[in-house]
């Protein structure tokens, strides 16, 4: 923003630190670039927490409000039967409760650009995060309620950025995308908000992996690569052809289902944490069949430990018999 002439920029966040500590990792501007930009502190989730910042804005003598740009956002996964309602507020209130926040606090006002960051994951899915999901799919929804208003709106259901994010450390794969650079995400955004009249007020902004092979979809970041994904199948595939070991070859039987880079991290994870439902349960006990020609009953192992204690007993059993 600041790049394309912004002299007027707020920064609310609900994490306190000086503006130098916000600021640092993410610009690499002067003094002077900065000078016209505050960092504020407040819930934005209600009503009287937007009116709050509001109030702070008016009271720093800046120009009238142009643009929000709404990137809120907080994961709590956990698969369907896990899924409690505190795990649904806590994704939902900052998301969804602080975007209708600050529709009612500006839609008298007017604005060049209301923006919502929303995720591909409510079009594509995501394994353990159906909240995360719905909240997604209701920014979408309030970016249509503002155009029948007759207002600004624009819903930007963004794919994997590679270099920033929640997502930038996770250890395994989203579904149905490749990540993609900061750069060209922003270049991406800049040129969704100049031609959002001919591309729409609900666009996704993703990088499809070969996951995806539908024709409906038309992201706008497109030239997907699969390089990244045979890369770790390849990994994955050589890794067990070396090893004897039975942990590890049905963590990586495990790995690939539920996309995962490193299957040596999943030996001690909660199954049902990570992701794993029962219909994926079926087709793992399946492809234990196929694999190792045994039968074993997958339905309540919590984890691989538990699993490969259930394979060696039926393999030992096999031999026996």
């Amino acid at each position: 923003m600041l790049s394309n002439g912004a002299k007027h920029l707020v920064l609310v966040s609900r994490k306190h630190g000086g503006k130098e500590v916000v600021l640092s990792n993410h610009f690499n501007c002067t003094d002077h670039d900065l000078a016209g930009v505050v960092v504020e502190y407040g819930d934005i989730s209600t009503r009287a927490g937007v009116d709050e910042i509001l109030g702070k804005i008016s009271s720093f003598g800046m120009p009238p409000l142009r643009g929000v740009f709404h990137m809120a956002g907080i994961l709590s996964d956990g698969t369907i039967p896990n899924m409690t309602m505190e795990k649904m507020d806590v994704v939902w209130r900052g998301k969804v409760d602080g975007a209708w926040a600050l529709h009612a606090a500006t839609s008298h006002l007017n604005l060049e650009h209301f923006v919502l960051y929303s995720s591909a994951t409510w079009i594509l899915g995501s394994p353990g995060q159906a909240n995360y999901s719905a909240a997604n799919a209701a920014l979408a929804s309030l970016a249509d309620y503002r155009h029948r208003l007759g207002l600004n709106a624009t819903s930007i259901a963004w794919g994997q950025w590679g270099d920033i994010g929640m997502v930038r450390d996770l250890e395994r794969k989203v579904f149905g995308v490749n990540p993609f650079s900061t750069a060209r995400g922003i270049c991406t955004m800049e040129h969704i908000l100049r031609n959002v009249t001919l591309i729409g007020n609900n666009v996704m902004a993703a990088e499809l992996s070969g996951d995806v092979t539908t024709s409906w979809i038309t992201p706008h970041i497109i030239t997907p690569s699969n390089d990244h994904e045979e890369i770790i199948t390849d990994s994955n595939e050589q890794n067990e052809n070396r090893l004897d070991n039975l942990e590890q070859s049905v963590a990586i039987l495990v790995a690939k289902m539920l996309r995962f880079k490193d299957p040596s991290k999943l030996i001690d994870k909660d199954l049902s944490d990570i992701g794993m439902d029962s219909l994926m349960r079926i087709e793992l006990r399946t492809k234990i069949i196929t694999r190792y020609n045994a039968l074993v009953d997958v339905s309540d192992a919590e984890t691989i430990t538990d699993i490969v204690q259930l394979l060696k007993k039926a393999l030992k059993e096999t031999k026996l018999s």
